[in-house]
């Protein structure tokens, strides 16, 4: 709007103008006139050049008025009052959705920070941190046009997810210090912190001492350099109830049989056991529903679903409840991966190394009725001539070494979500397994949950090992368990190889943002793994780890009667339990462990990451991904997002997760569509409140509702804004000059 300062030029222009439009010629009669007017002349050029300073100044006033964010500072520069630099921290944990009265807390928060924003004074700051999981800062510094303020909070979308106090105060500490460095004129600050004053957030999300004394000094730190004050929006002694488990029994689905579906209902604050009708929608339709009785303050017996799908492909499952006020977490959400088959390659280092594990896969032998699994055989050396894409799980027997290529198609195989399974055997050579595939025993490749150690075997031909099902705590165990006549116990292994697990990283998040994130990649880069099945002397029998968005499990011994030992005596195998009843048991139970990953993969929690792997003939593909419905409920077309997979490894990564629902995943070069979901942490579903005085030391809380009787929200201010007084200004000069000009056209001379 300062561009059209030179307009004020105009009048100017124009009186010159007009001067020039006449010639002068002398003749006898104006002679006289002359002479009378030059009396007055001077009064005339005064009187023009107050008309011409009129007009001037209305265009100047104008464009001044026009251009209103240096108006306010000059105001505010001339007013000499304090200027203030006030945060707006509005909680954005999910709980923020009840809805006492039709509209939510966080609306509420929302007009009660606008109100802040147009009753505060000229040139004061502003800035806005949203209180999440993962706190953010939409204005990091210090914002002075109001319009721009209120049209960010207007903006702001609320979460699925719970919040976190101590990483909301870090943030507006950061932005008061940032702010105070850039600022010298904003002479003090005033933090407001909007929130329902949940448990989870305000006393729950700080556990440690530590955090609790990081806190503290936050606080006060805070308060040193203005005001911290908390306005209270919540309603205590609130009800909800939400669905806070929902899972598949089975770790897979085909065509071929029915799955069950298990729901579970939590009910928070109620005074009595309450019905709850449970829907089951597929696709988004209805296909069942039951009715549930929820005590008060426990969760409901689980409510069964059976359902058989009919079409090979990516399904969204959905459980839903109503009737309360806080609508996020009356949904749960399950993506289920639907297959004709899984498919299966058995990969043999020897000669008949798969050949019992094969049976196993398929007891059936191919009936197709009845089979669900479709194993492929092929040699050490054919592991690379396969797309691996098409399987779900490899079993990797005896097999003797990997080279750098393998390590790479098997570390990408789990970034897939597929499965891996190792039988050990007297092939194996531990030391290029861990070179190849160990990233804990330094592998350029993260494959191995665990580091290959020395063989043992026991003394004598009548020595042998047995199994140790630690209690049955693993799932995988669960068919055993009061059943130990089946057989497990009786298994006999005469030699195995040792498996070192390494050691969990653990570490107390909140020692600062950098720090946890550290944390988290470690922890992303190392496999966690635990031990399922353990020999009576306490080495593990099987270990099962989580590697990438994959699964994989090591059995330390041999899947065949292939791998033996040589002594003077004669031959012998390394075990016997592939000849034994309870061998194909074992092996169903590892595949099916193995392919859960792919729907764990499927599955995340609000905040987490989606992502996958696309092969080297795929790299160009564009990847889009359809935001779930619920998250845009006023939008009239889908959301889509583009993802760009990375150039090296040709994975792709979505974080946007911060909405509950189905995340539909599409490949330019594909027709198929892959179903992600991510689901609400039911812990925000409790509406508990704390009261005032258990807050943080160093800040009050107020009633949101009475936030305008409030001194400190009523700040003094000087009138009406600046540039709203030069316009009134503007009005006044254009009614003078009108006037004026016309008295001057119209008096006698």
């Amino acid at each position: 709007m300062l561009l059209w300062l030179p307009a004020a030029a105009a009048p100017i222009i124009i009186h010159l103008w007009n001067r020039r439009r006449y010639r002068e010629h002398s003749w006898a009669a104006m002679e006289f006139l002359l002479a009378a007017i030059k009396k007055s002349s001077r009064r005339m050029r005064i009187e023009q050049l107050l008309l011409l300073l009129l007009r001037t100044a209305i265009i100047l006033l104008l464009v001044m008025a026009l251009a209103k964010p240096l108006v306010q500072a000059i105001g505010a520069s001339l007013s000499g009052g304090p200027r203030t630099h006030r945060v707006l921290v509005i909680d954005g944990s999910y709980s923020m959705d009840y809805r006492p009265s039709g509209e939510s807390l966080f609306e509420i928060a929302k007009q009660k920070a606008i109100e802040i924003v147009e009753a505060s004074n000229v040139g004061d700051g502003f800035s806005l941190v949203l209180m999440s999981e993962d706190a953010r800062a939409v204005i990091s510094s210090a914002a002075f046009d109001r319009e721009d303020v209120i049209e960010e909070i207007n903006n702001l979308q609320l979460p699925h997810g719970g919040a976190n106090l101590l990483t909301a105060v870090r943030r507006a500490d950061a932005v008061v210090a940032r702010v105070r460095k850039d600022n010298d004129q904003l002479s003090r600050s005033h933090v407001y912190f909007f929130t329902d004053m949940g448990q989870t957030t305000w006393a729950d999300s700080v556990r440690s001492p530590q955090q609790e004394s990081e806190l503290r000094n936050v606080m006060e730190r805070l308060n040193k350099q203005g005001v911290a004050e908390v306005i209270s929006l919540g309603q205590g002694g609130t009800s909800n109830f939400a669905i806070t488990d929902l899972r598949m029994t089975q770790a897979f689905a085909t065509v071929k049989h029915p799955v069950t579906f298990e729901a579970i209902v939590g009910n928070w604050g109620g005074q009595s056991p309450t019905q709850q009708l449970v829907e089951l929608y597929v696709d988004g339709t209805r296909v069942d529903q039951q009715t549930v009785q929820v005590p008060p303050g426990e969760t409901s017996s689980p409510v069964q679903f059976r359902y058989q799908f009919t079409t090979a492909k990516d399904h969204e499952v959905e459980v839903r409840i109503s009737g309360d006020s806080l609508e996020v977490d009356n949904r749960r959400y399950l993506a289920v991966p639907v297959k004709e088959f899984i498919k299966v390659l058995c990969v043999s280092g020897k000669q008949d190394s798969t050949l019992y594990v094969a049976l196993g896969l398929d007891p059936d032998h191919g009936r197709p009725s009845e089979s669900i699994v479709q194993p492929h055989v092929v040699s050490e050396s054919g592991l690379l001539d396969k797309n691996l894409a098409e399987y779900d799980c490899i079993f990797l027997c005896n097999v003797a070494q990997f080279t750098a290529r393998e390590a790479a198609v098997l570390e990408a195989q789990l970034q897939r979500g597929a499965g891996l399974v190792f039988f050990l055997g007297d092939q194996v050579q531990a030391d290029r397994y861990n070179r190849e595939l160990s990233r804990t025993a330094g592998a350029p490749r993260n494959v191995l949950p665990v580091v290959i150690e020395e063989t043992v075997e026991a003394d004598g031909d009548d020595r042998f090992f047995h199994f140790d099902p630690l209690d049955y705590r693993h799932p995988m165990l669960r068919v055993w368990e009061n059943n130990e006549r089946a057989g497990l116990l009786k298994a006999v292994v005469a030699k195995y190889f040792r498996l070192a697990i390494p050691a969990k990283k653990t570490g107390e998040r909140g020692a600062g943002d950098a720090d946890a994130a550290e944390q988290d990649t470690d922890r992303a880069a190392a496999a966690e793994a635990t031990v399922g099945l353990a020999f009576d002397n306490g080495d593990p029998a099987i270990v099962d780890g989580r590697v990438g968005r994959g699964r994989v499990l090591v059995v330390a011994t041999a899947g065949s009667t292939a791998s033996v030992m040589r002594r003077d005596e004669g031959v012998r195998p390394w075990t016997y339990i592939p000849t034994g009843p309870t061998f194909p048991v074992i092996v169903q139970q590892l595949w099916k462990t193995a392919v859960a990953g792919r729907l764990l993969d499927r599955n995340v929690q609000v905040f987490e990451p989606i992502g996958g792997h696309l092969g080297a003939a795929q790299a160009d593909d564009r990847i889009s991904v359809t935001l779930p419905a619920f998250s845009v409920p006023s939008a009239t077309q889908p959301q889509v997002a583009s993802v760009t997979p990375e150039a090296d490894t040709h994975a792709w990564s979505f974080a946007e997760t911060d909405q509950s629902g189905a995340y539909r995943v599409s490949q330019s070069g594909s027709t198929n569509e892959k179903v992600f979901v991510a689901n609400v942490d039911t812990q925000e579903s409790n509406l508990g409140r704390i009261n005032n005085d258990e807050l943080p030391t160093g800040l009050a809380a107020r009633d949101g509702g009475s936030a305008e009787d409030d001194e400190t929200m009523q700040v003094e201010s000087e009138g009406a804004p600046v540039h709203q007084a030069i316009l009134w200004l503007v009005l006044a000069l254009v009614f003078t000059e009108t006037s004026f000009a016309w008295w001057l056209g119209n008096r006698q001379i």
